[in-house]
């Protein structure tokens, strides 16, 4: 209870949120209070993944495909991605100044003693 509610956990999320880390992002969405900080998730909370070659039987070239349904979310959520509560940016500018824009987001929030993330709404439990 200390840590899981509103402005106690963070978690930053991106771009390169995909896979094992995406299905991580939709179960914090769903079963935590975390605020997402960062850019919205690379993929959606319900996805296709895994990897399976196959050789394909005329051309023998050999091709992946994904045959398992992970589903983080409910069944109809057609979100493309999970967007975050604090967004932020990574710029090419910060990289090259050793900044980290979500972090320093964070900080911001944490600092300001504002628990401005009270009434955030978890589409993903409606």
């Amino acid at each position: 209870p200390a840590v899981n509610r509103p402005g106690g956990l963070y978690l930053i999320v991106g771009r390169h949120t995909f896979s094992a880390a995406q299905v991580f992002a939709g179960q914090m969405e769903r079963f935590s209070h975390a605020v997402f900080v960062g850019e919205p998730t690379g993929s959606s909370p319900n996805f296709i993944g895994e990897n399976s070659e196959l050789t394909l039987p005329y051309s023998k070239m050999r091709v992946s495909i994904s045959p398992l349904y992970w589903q983080s979310s409910f069944a109809q959520d057609a979100r493309s991605w999970i967007a975050p509560d604090l967004p932020t940016r990574n710029t090419f500018a910060d990289w090259a100044a050793g900044r980290d824009a979500p972090m320093a987001a964070v900080m911001k929030a944490i600092t300001s003693g504002t628990n401005q993330f009270s009434g955030r709404i978890e589409a993903a439990t409606k």
